[in-house]
């Protein structure tokens, strides 16, 4: 949501900063088949830590860019990551927690993440309107990237005994 008025607001034309847009959901569909495919090599785990890697890595990106055109990059490294998180959260619940509850799961994931994707503009929003710029927002995504990556560092096996 905020990504638009952020590429115009560090110079871009508006119809550019909808490409930079348009970017992250091009890559999306990228980042859902590559690392979709990564996940039957490389499993629940390591697939996790490349998304969330990625996701810290634009994240980074983004808080250190000086020039507007770089936004593009963000966009190709953060539309990986988030079309890699479509591909690979139903298999990784599967993975850990058997298929006995996937769906009650899964939907719980699910609106974990619907709930976030929700609340979490709102709050970039009031963070901007408050300070003037996204620098708090950034930090506390990048934040929870770094949780998310060190979660998912300490994954275990499902265990025959635990299905």
């Amino acid at each position: 949501i905020h990504i638009v008025p952020y590429g115009i607001d560090q110079g871009l034309a508006p119809s550019v900063a909808v490409a930079v847009l348009s970017t992250i959901g091009g890559c999306s569909i990228i980042g859902r088949i590559s690392l979709g495919s990564a996940y039957d090599l490389l499993g629940a785990k390591r697939s996790l830590m490349i998304c969330f890697a990625l996701l810290l890595v634009s994240f980074i990106l983004l808080q250190a860019i000086t020039e507007p055109r770089l936004l593009f990059l963000f966009a190709v490294i953060y539309g990986i990551a988030h079309g890699g998180f479509f591909a690979i959260v139903s298999p990784s619940v599967a993975d850990y927690f058997g298929t006995r509850s996937h769906g009650a799961i899964f939907g719980t994931v699910f609106f974990a993440g619907t709930l976030g994707g929700t609340i979490g503009p709102l709050l970039a929003g009031s963070i901007f309107d408050r300070t003037g710029n996204y620098e708090i927002a950034v930090m506390l995504l990048s934040g929870f990237a770094i949780l998310g990556l060190l979660l998912a560092s300490r994954l275990r096996p499902l265990t025959i005994a635990n299905q």
